[in-house]
């Protein structure tokens, strides 16, 4: 190209250099674009959540719906724990530690609820203590799946660092409670109740039957 030609196109390259640049068009050395060097949190295998400076964030809690009808009991804590109900979750275990034998659930799984219900609560140190000697249940989808949050919270890890779990069944819908509130004792609707003898602490003796027709004889006045 003659010299006095290059001047003249000298700007316009200059333009579709810096528009491939900003497009991520260019390739670096590596064979890779520009703009996918650095994956978001959001692309990550791992689930994190995006961060300052787009690292993964595991602090959220991420407790899977499904169907928890395979183990009732420790099933409903669970679901209270993906619905955020700390309280919920803390009182309907202690009624599986306190109430009856038929009650009572294993201390593995319920010292891996109290993990989850302490990390509900934000009380990391306990929730640390506790997860330390814990083990990741084999058998229970969402006993694996509190483990693997658990884990991946406490130790700032991915949840595939703390193995797999059985498949997660399809959620039916929020489960029953079971433990319904005690009504109280039985309560005689309002009517149905004879009603004392003032001074006696006694119901009246009841009128005697008369036959229908038959005229009721009254006893002859003293005297």
């Amino acid at each position: 190209m003659p010299p006095s030609m290059r001047g003249k196109f000298w700007p316009a390259l200059l333009l579709l250099t810096l528009a491939a640049c900003n497009s991520g068009a260019i390739e670096t050395p590596g064979g890779e674009n520009e703009s996918d060097t650095t994956a978001t949190a959001s692309q990550r295998p791992d689930g994190g959540n995006p961060g300052p400076g787009d690292k993964p964030d595991y602090s959220h809690l991420d407790f899977p719906l499904g169907d928890t009808s395979t183990d009732v009991r420790p099933g409903y804590v669970y679901y209270q724990l993906t619905q955020q109900n700390c309280a919920k979750a803390q009182s309907t275990l202690e009624k599986n530690l306190n109430g009856p034998a038929d009650y009572h659930i294993d201390s593995a799984t319920a010292r891996l609820l109290r993990v989850g219900i302490a990390l509900c609560g934000r009380d990391t140190a306990t929730a640390t203590r506790l997860f330390t000697g814990a083990a990741k249940p084999a058998d229970s989808w969402f006993m694996c799946e509190l483990y693997r949050t658990a884990g991946s919270v406490l130790r700032a890890q991915p949840r595939s660092a703390f193995g797999t779990c059985p498949d997660i069944p399809a959620f039916p819908g929020p489960p029953d409670d079971p433990y319904p509130e005690d009504p109280g004792p039985d309560v005689d609707e309002p009517g149905t109740q004879e009603p004392e003898v003032p001074g006696t602490g006694e119901s009246p003796a009841p009128e005697p039957e008369v036959p229908e027709g038959e005229p009721i004889e009254t006893p002859a006045p003293a005297g």
